[in-house]
């Protein structure tokens, strides 16, 4: 998973950012605005703290 957060994807170093995820990576963008974003790329619109606190991750079955 690869969380971006408060950017527009027009400054580098983060616009560039993308190319080097893994492609089987979830992506999201976080901002408080909506913005244009890469297809793959889930935005959430909203307080970054807020989504870090509710995040919840789950281990994967090996």
């Amino acid at each position: 998973m690869v969380v971006v957060v408060g950017t527009s994807f027009r400054v580098y170093p983060f616009a560039g950012l993308l190319a080097y995820a893994n492609p089987a990576a979830r992506l999201m963008a976080v901002n408080l605005t909506a913005i244009p974003v890469p297809s793959q790329v889930e935005q959430i619109v909203g307080d970054a703290g807020q989504f870090f606190e509710e995040l919840t991750v789950k281990s994967a079955s090996k």
